[in-house]
């Protein structure tokens, strides 16, 4: 599972705080027998200035939620690298866009391309990291 966060909100909190949602999971786990849900996770935020990838256990018998965050990289600071060595143009613009000064479409735009970036990134890291957990397992 790899999703773009939005806003401050962080994935795992879906799961620790208390919801509607949560609780209709648990009732449906019990009665299907399931005991255990592991989600194995990225997400990136350019907001929070974050890519996280980690392991969500969502134990069903005991109705307890736990997150472990196994990594943690700086948004920001990995964007900067590679529109360093592949987007130049972009990084041009970044302190228009940091600033405040492009245009509504053209900070669309901006987000856009960020993202696909940051995107593939992430799904790239991602691929190592299910690697890495599996040869934990």
């Amino acid at each position: 599972l790899i999703m773009r966060a939005y806003g401050r909100n962080y994935y795992a909190l879906c799961f620790q705080n208390e919801s509607e949602l949560k609780d209709y999971l648990f009732e449906i786990s019990k009665e299907k027998g399931i005991e255990n849900i592991y989600y194995i996770y990225c997400e990136y935020s350019y907001i929070m200035e974050v890519i996280r990838y980690g392991i969500i256990n969502i134990d069903i018998v005991n109705k307890k939620v736990t997150v472990n965050i196994e990594k943690e990289e700086k948004y920001i600071e990995i964007f900067e690298k590679i529109a360093r060595k592949s987007y130049p143009k972009l990084l041009e613009n970044y302190e228009k866009y940091i600033d405040d000064e492009l245009e509504e479409e053209e900070v669309e735009e901006y987000e856009d391309k960020m993202d696909e970036i940051m995107g593939k990134y992430s799904l790239k890291e991602f691929e190592k990291f299910l690697d890495k957990v599996k040869l934990k397992k």
